[in-house]
């Protein structure tokens, strides 16, 4: 059975360390945000502000001069019907199978091309996020720079009614994987201000940033698939974007509202072999409500639109809400829980879970990890330093 491919996870890295492509705002995940079940809108801390909510940075504290985040990194990959697992198989049968073979062989090795005629695509998902921060009374700037990259996997398979070798054979060489995926660069600067009025405060904040987009596309004979060919075939456009954030506060309740890449954009991938691909980088309007105290935190967020990304690919749209609550142990230790539910229903709900050290409030090194079942699960880590 399939326990999140280890090929998925490999390909991540392998292509996350061997590209020059970064994040868009489609997935972020950090220690603290991923172990909170991905709330943050009003929650997060002000080094998280740049990739969340560009409001935050106003939200820092008193003796707050400094801010480092360097990095933090989150992968979710999801494999709902295993089909990496029916591709490796599929491929290792074929080799194996000859004028010989028995009968059972050939149903078995059909009954594995079927079920990858109807299977799901494969999705990996990464970022990185690199940021510095000055929080100032005036106006308080960071520096920042995004890391995403999405790949989805897919498999073209005709059902085969037959159990005949020789219709079972052709359907099987006339069959084809693809791989397409897209990165996202964004290097900007952040801006965020807070206005105080007796106990309440409205914080506003804004990101203009450069965005460069990658597309990827793959597409080989079933029997030759290889998911580290991904970047066979690529493109490359330049652009600019922008995000806009609110924030406000009464006593120990938050309230914000995030919009992120307001300029829509879009990237077709190269014609490969009579077929292209296009990504949508749509605006990501959230919405996040926080209830935070010295010791406790309950947060909840929900995005108000669904985000397409591949266009042709229905099974890659979401829309999420989310909750989350963080136990903090006198600034020294953080225990965080959370949940999180599509509303498209194409990812399974997860539960998420997290913890913090940061030791004279000083280093934060926060670690989390997301599990919906064993073909979707999700981990964050990052390390930062505030003086």
């Amino acid at each position: 059975m399939n326990k999140l491919p280890t090929k998925v996870a490999l390909c991540l890295g392998v292509a996350l360390l061997g590209s020059n492509v970064t994040y868009a705002n489609n997935f972020y995940a950090d220690g603290r945000t991923t172990g909170m079940g991905g709330t943050g809108v009003a929650s997060g801390n002000y080094l998280a502000a740049s990739f969340i909510n560009p409001a935050l940075l106003a939200n820092s504290q008193p003796d707050d001069g400094f801010g480092l985040l360097l990095p933090s990194i989150g992968i979710r990959a999801v494999d709902s019907d295993e089909t990496l697992s029916h591709i490796n198989d599929l491929q290792d049968s074929y080799d194996g199978l000859h004028g010989q073979s028995t009968q059972d062989d050939i149903d078995e090795f059909a009954k594995n091309l079927n079920a990858l005629s109807d299977a799901k695509p494969v999705s990996v998902e990464g970022s990185a996020g690199l940021a510095i921060a000055l929080p100032f009374d005036a106006v308080s700037v960071a520096l920042f720079s995004q890391s995403y990259l999405n790949l989805i996997s897919m498999a073209d398979v005709a059902h085969v009614d037959s159990n005949d070798w020789a219709s079972i054979e052709q359907a099987y060489n006339d069959s084809t994987a693809s791989i397409v995926g897209i990165g996202v660069m964004d290097v900007g600067v952040t801006f965020a201000k807070k206005f105080t009025f007796d106990e309440q405060s409205v914080s506003v904040g804004v990101s203009p940033k450069f965005q460069q987009l990658h597309s990827f596309y793959s597409k080989s004979a079933l029997n030759d698939y290889k998911i580290s060919d991904y970047d066979d075939v690529s493109t490359t456009e330049n652009t600019f974007n922008i995000d806009l954030g609110l924030l406000y506060q009464w006593r120990d309740l938050s309230v914000g509202l995030s919009a992120l890449n307001l300029i829509s954009q879009d990237i077709e991938t190269v014609e490969v072999l009579g077929q292209t691909h296009t990504y949508k980088v749509e605006p990501h309007i959230g919405v996040g409500f926080a209830y935070q105290l010295k010791y406790f935190t309950f947060a909840a967020d929900a995005d108000l639109n669904k985000q397409t990304r591949f266009a042709s690919v229905s099974s890659d749209d979401t829309q999420f809400v989310r909750a989350g609550v963080e136990g903090n142990l006198f600034d020294w230790a953080q225990l965080r829980l959370g949940y999180e539910h599509d509303l498209e229903g194409n990812l399974e709900d997860s539960v998420t879970a997290g913890i913090g050290l940061s030791p004279f409030g000083v280093v934060h090194l926060d670690i989390a990890g997301s599990y919906a079942n064993e073909t979707q699960a999700a981990v964050g880590v990052n390390l930062s330093l505030t003086l």
